[in-house]
């Protein structure tokens, strides 16, 4: 519930923030988005981070269903932080992350130490296959104003 609050929280402060040049707000809002990574960061048990267009989401649906098998879970719930720890505290919070939001919150750009302590996993695809996804991302699923 303390995510959807932030998440709110952030929603107004943009809205406030209409005034300001483009720039401004991109970077106030980047900020914004890497504290909620980072409290999510703090909270999890452990950490999947991927390049975009990598199969995290792939990766999500397949660990779901493993941990609805494991807990006797509704098929229907796809695991996103800690919501499956919530219906069975067995299960752990992972925080899945591209790094991209974290890194504005933190000021970190060169550095990993934020995930210092924590168990990670890093997904990686044939860099081939990211770019061809990403091409069809962009050019056929993306909406505008997130291409800049």
């Amino acid at each position: 519930m303390a995510d959807k609050v932030r998440v709110v929280v952030r929603h107004i402060i943009m809205l406030l923030c209409f005034w300001l040049p483009a720039s401004r707000r991109k970077k106030i809002e980047r900020w914004l988005r890497g504290r909620e990574e980072y409290k999510k960061l703090q909270r999890s048990d452990w950490v999947l981070m991927s390049w975009g267009k990598s199969g995290r989401t792939w990766l999500r649906v397949m660990l779901s269903r493993a941990y609805q098998l494991k807990g006797g879970l509704d098929a229907s719930k796809l695991l996103d932080f800690d919501n499956l720890k919530h219906s069975d505290p067995q299960l752990p919070a992972v925080f899945f992350t591209h790094n991209n939001y974290l890194r504005d919150y933190t000021g970190n750009a060169q550095s990993k130490s934020h995930f210092q302590g924590k168990r990670m996993v890093l997904l990686v695809r044939d860099p081939r296959d990211v770019a061809v996804s990403q091409f069809f991302q962009w050019q056929f699923r993306m909406r505008p104003n997130k291409k800049f």
